[in-house]
C-alpha cells in the first residue's frame, strides 16, 4: 500500500475542515471537485447574507450553523411591525425536502408569519439548508 501524496493530504484536511464527507477511494480530482464547489457555495452564502444586510441595513442573524433562536409565539398580541422577520433559505445542489417544502440551491425567501412554529424550527436545525434570518419592510400579502 502507497503512502498519501502531500496533495492528497491537503485535499482530506481541507475536506475535514469543510465538513464534507468523502469515501476513501475518491479520486484527488472528484475531491477537489467537492471542495471547490463548497467554497462556490459558501461565497454564494456570504453575498446573500451582504445583501440582506444592505437591504436591512446592519447585520442579519446567521443560523446555518443549525442552532434555532427563540420564536416568538403566533398568538401573543403586539402592535402592528414596520418590518417582518425573514428566513432565506438554500438547499444542497441535490435538493433538500424540510417542513413539507423543497429547497434547491436557489435561496428561496420566506415569511416567517407564513409558517408554523415547528416549521421554523424544523428549517433553522437542519445543517444541510444554509439559512439567513433578517427583517424586512412589511409588504401587502
Amino acid at each position: 500500500m502507497s503512502d498519501k501524496s502531500e496533495q492528497r493530504l491537503k485535499l482530506e484536511a481541507m475536506a475535514k475542515e469543510m465538513d464534507l464527507s468523502f469515501p476513501a477511494n475518491i479520486g484527488d480530482e472528484k475531491l477537489q471537485n467537492r471542495i471547490d464547489a463548497a467554497k462556490a457555495e459558501t461565497k454564494k452564502m456570504q453575498a446573500l447574507i451582504a445583501a440582506a444586510e444592505a437591504e436591512q441595513g446592519g447585520p442579519v442573524q446567521d443560523t446555518s450553523d443549525g442552532i434555532a433562536p427563540a420564536v416568538e409565539s403566533q398568538h401573543s398580541v403586539s402592535p402592528p411591525k414596520a418590518s417582518e422577520k425573514m428566513l432565506r433559505v438554500a438547499g444542497p445542489k441535490k435538493g433538500r425536502w424540510r417542513a413539507g417544502m423543497h429547497f434547491t440551491m436557489e435561496p428561496r425567501d420566506l415569511r416567517a408569519s407564513d409558517l408554523t412554529p415547528k416549521q421554523i424550527e424544523m428549517i433553522e436545525a437542519d445543517k444541510s439548508l444554509n439559512v439567513v434570518t433578517y427583517e424586512a419592510p412589511v409588504s401587502a400579502k
